[in-house]
């Protein structure tokens, strides 16, 4: 079984096959090694046929956790101003958190306005705000200190 947890999160599975035409072979000896390295072959690709079956069962988890987990909705607004000589924005934003956190929030609407359409952006939240009636709320739009 691919164990994720004491690896890295993504890995490499391949391997290359190196075969030679049977017409090539002069000795008895040529074709016992070919034989033996085909044997090798099979032998380590059933290994990964069983370790990607293994795998598909951790996919169809996971999806199955992703579609029964229970989450709740949270509107954030956040001012942002990467660096001293970029533009303010703001970014709105409704997302799912999941209860379980194993899973990442995932974004359902992002909205973005210039700086100059601070009033907008507010307008925006406060409309969402009312349209997710007792959603959870998060409001950064404080100047950072360094500003």
């Amino acid at each position: 079984m691919i164990d994720f947890e004491k690896s890295s999160s993504l890995q490499l599975c391949y391997n290359h096959c190196y075969i030679e035409s049977p017409a090539r072979f002069n000795q008895l000896s040529d074709c016992t090694r070919a034989d033996s390295m085909a044997r090798q072959d099979i032998a380590y690709l059933e290994g990964v046929i069983k370790r990607l079956k293994e795998y598909r069962v951790q996919v169809a988890e996971r999806a199955a956790l992703l579609e029964t987990a229970p989450y709740n909705l949270r509107l954030s607004i956040v001012r942002r101003r990467p660096w001293h000589t970029d533009p303010v924005t703001y970014s709105i934003t409704i997302s799912r958190v999941y209860l379980d956190e194993t899973i990442r929030p995932l974004d359902i609407l992002c909205e973005t306005y210039p700086g100059k359409e601070r009033y907008k952006a507010l307008a925006r939240f406060k409309e969402l705000q009312k349209q997710y009636a007792g959603i959870e709320t998060v409001v950064d739009i404080a100047k950072s200190k360094w500003e």
